[in-house]
């Protein structure tokens, strides 16, 4: 599923489990050698990350007090869909020319996403006019 995948989104935990003999850069070298064009980690409080070809960005979770996280995963994934079909770059070959301003833009929507989602309880995202 790996090699077929063009974006690949995994916790740190998860990214440990599935590659548990391995340094967690160097399974996300593999994986973008392998054909992945983005792989996004997200790491609970200590934010997200996404890596291309290009490199490394890095983006910290917002602060805010938890009331559920039911939702949070699925929000963020849609709120990182959403935020790299701003760029205009939710396509095959847009994925593999997203600069890292395209980039941080879209996970810096995620971060907004994902705090308003777990500071309410259920599965409950954000509307866009929330987002400011």
């Amino acid at each position: 599923m790996i090699a077929k995948s063009d974006i690949i989104k995994v916790s740190d935990e998860d990214l440990a489990w599935l590659e548990p003999d391995r340094d967690a850069d160097a399974a996300i070298e593999d994986w973008i050698a392998g054909g992945a064009a983005i792989i996004v980690v997200t790491r609970g409080a200590q934010g997200a990350s996404a890596t291309t070809m290009s490199g490394t960005i890095d983006v910290p979770s917002q602060r805010i007090e938890v009331v559920d996280t039911v939702g949070a995963g699925d929000s963020f994934d849609a709120g990182f869909l959403a935020g790299v079909r701003q760029a205009g770059r939710l396509s095959k070959t847009g994925l593999r020319a997203i600069s890292a301003d395209e980039l941080q833009a879209a996970l810096h929507l995620v971060a907004s996403v994902a705090a308003i989602t777990v500071s309410r309880a259920g599965a409950n995202p954000p509307w866009k006019h929330e987002l400011g």
